[in-house]
């Protein structure tokens, strides 16, 4: 059976699945396909044209096209079926689509939204949290509304389809017309005066038109429609081809004849004896290995972060423009005073040594959390201990999990500076708890542990943000969800804090996820947030001091440039020391009454201002 129907469960109108395809064969649906491959290539033949698709390429094939799809090499394809029954109420005319989104040299200028929506789709799919087929149905809708829009027509190339490329809407639209006209009463006799008064035209110049932007005559575009049509009636059924002919619009069996041989290269009696034993079927059902939900998601979440890398457009970005004061006699909100209480093992002095000591002394560590596992050697514990102890520094031994040892790829990122700045602001007298280095092989960079540094020594982004909690002290002035400002002890000195992100981002700290995971939210999240506030100051020079971190300023980035490679290429050690410590800068104001201080953001960051009298 030629015709592969489609199972929608539970009534849901959309069906999607992820698989590496090895062979698919011939067949055709009556609703919308897009085959969207995510890693690898496969090749898909629609008609008489074959095409290769590689990653990050899509394919639609709409109802009644016949195609067969393979591949040699391990491959990720998502294919995406959309019940041409539900969404007609939306839009009538979906089943007479002439869809085509092949790759193509110049490609559409909207077809990145598309990719990028699909992906939406796609991942709400798989997620299914709360509400994911409102979710989903919405998504569909920007995907069908995008397709009726921008791609429900072709072009030809020397014979071959290929994207149609116009930047005139209304002979878009016409052209749009004329060829879902043409695909849907094929089987009809049909006339160039006819499409001419539908489209209230003459005759000569929809003619001009079709032959400049279609590339073929009319009369050529009609062959071909009927002899593409036709390709179901030769492999579904043994009919005649005199008779498959006349079904599908042709005057005698020798024209269709010449038609066929034009565009599929060989007689129609050819083509059936050479596919119809390729037909799918319960004997010849489709060689496919599906996915686990968890490798498809990491596989959507990555091109989709490409595609935001590629097109910022894509991220829709907010602005946000915020003012605030602090008067003279602003009244404290509460103490800003933080505590720091690092988890430690025995494997961390034998990892990093006496640098250790170091990083607790620099951020005023004077108690720690000593994690003896079973495994550990009793005595190295008891050195250790004693050594803390030596150096005043108060020991808790516990034998529990270690808090890194779960992953929450934001805190190897700017995400969990911005988490360590939310905490120290929104509870600014606190104790903070955190693991001081990532378990496990120095040389594997990012872990996602709930830790100060890497397994290898290198402090992560958030390093900075507790150096600046835990140094300075004073009294909380103003606070709001995108800034604070602190009043130092010494009066005429502040400090101003300032973080773009949203609730994704602080997602990444608190729940697990992959790697892409957390670059696709990272990369997808381009708000921009302008911050001023204005300080009521005495008279003098006053010498400010700005600290800047960013998502592509730190280590993360640099790894996501370099495609997360679970080992960091020796060349790039050079490297890290830029990324792990923020862009500062310092200039001198002289202030008469008044200081205003401006933060300007564009995606994920945290921006600090030390301001001191000189």
């Amino acid at each position: 059976m030629l015709e592969e129907a489609i199972s929608y469960q539970d009534n849901f109108p959309i069906a999607i699945t992820v698989a590496d395809i090895t062979r698919y064969p011939i067949h055709y649906h009556k609703d919308t396909e897009i085959v969207y491959v995510l890693d690898g290539s496969i090749n898909l033949r629609n008609g008489y044209c074959t095409y290769s698709l590689n990653a990050g390429d899509i394919f639609t094939n709409a109802g009644h096209e016949v195609h067969t799809m393979e591949a040699d090499t391990e491959n990720i394809t998502a294919v995406f079926h959309i019940s041409n029954l539900f969404f007609t109420q939306f839009f009538p005319d979906l089943p007479k689509g002439c869809f085509r989104t092949n790759p193509s040299n110049d490609p559409s200028p909207r077809l990145p939204h598309l990719k990028h929506t699909l992906l939406q789709l796609l991942i709400a799919y798989l997620q299914k949290n709360i509400n994911y087929r409102d979710t989903c149905i919405e998504h569909c809708m920007e995907v069908v509304r995008t397709l009726n829009r921008h791609f429900n027509l072709f072009a030809f190339n020397d014979d071959v389809v290929v994207h149609f490329n116009c930047d005139n809407p209304v002979i878009e639209e016409r052209i749009s017309h004329v060829i879902n006209y043409i695909y849907a009463n094929h089987e009809l006799k049909i006339t160039l005066d006819d499409l001419a008064e539908m489209e209230h035209l003459s005759s000569y110049y929809l003619s001009h038109l079709i032959r400049q932007y279609c590339g073929i005559s009319f009369r050529d575009f009609l062959s071909f429609a009927r002899a593409e049509w036709s390709e179901i009636y030769l492999l579904e059924t043994d009919k005649k081809i005199n008779t498959v002919a006349h079904m599908v619009g042709f005057s005698t069996s020798k024209y269709y004849e010449d038609a066929f041989v034009r565009w599929f290269g060989h007689t129609p009696r050819e083509h059936r004896a050479a596919n119809q034993n390729n037909v799918i079927s319960p004997d010849n059902p489709p060689v496919l290995k599906q996915l686990t939900v968890s490798r498809a998601l990491d596989a959507a979440r990555r091109l989709s972060s490409r595609l935001i890398q590629q097109d910022t457009q894509l991220s829709m970005a907010k602005r946000i423009h915020l003012t605030d004061r602090i008067p003279p006699d602003a009244e404290p909100i509460a103490a800003f005073r933080h505590h720091l209480k690092f988890s430690v093992t025995t494997a961390d002095f034998e990892s990093i040594g006496y640098s250790l000591f170091d990083h607790l002394r620099q951020l005023c560590c004077t108690e720690v959390v000593l994690i003896c596992r079973d495994d550990d050697d009793p005595k190295q514990c008891d050195e250790l201990e004693q050594r803390f102890l030596k150096r005043g520094i108060k020991v808790e031994r516990q034998s529990r999990l270690f808090p890194s040892e779960q992953k929450y790829f934001g805190f190897d990122s700017v995400a969990g500076l911005i988490y360590i700045v939310r905490h120290g602001v929104m509870e600014p007298n606190s104790t903070i708890s955190l693991g001081l280095r990532d378990q496990g092989d120095p040389d594997v960079l990012l872990k996602g542990g709930r830790s100060l540094l890497t397994s290898g020594g290198v402090p992560k982004p958030m390093y900075t943000g507790l150096n600046f909690l835990v140094s300075n002290e004073g009294e909380l002035v103003l606070r709001n969800k995108y800034y604070a400002a602190v009043r130092l002890h010494n009066k005429e000195a502040y400090i101003l804090m300032a973080t773009n992100y949203n609730s994704d981002i602080l997602g990444l700290c608190q729940g697990t996820g992959t790697i892409y995971h957390a670059d696709d939210v990272l990369n997808s999240f381009q708000d921009e947030l302008t911050v001023n506030i204005a300080i009521d100051l005495n008279p003098g020079e006053y010498l400010i001091t700005r600290y800047s971190t960013s998502t592509f300023d730190s280590m993360f980035g640099l790894m996501s440039k370099l495609h997360f490679p679970e080992k960091l290429p020796l060349k790039y050690d050079i490297h890290l020391e830029y990324t792990t410590n923020p862009i500062v800068d310092a200039y001198v104001e002289q202030v008469r009454s008044e200081l205003s201080v401006d933060m300007n953001f564009r995606g994920a960051g945290v921006q600090a201002a030390l301001i001191q009298k000189i």
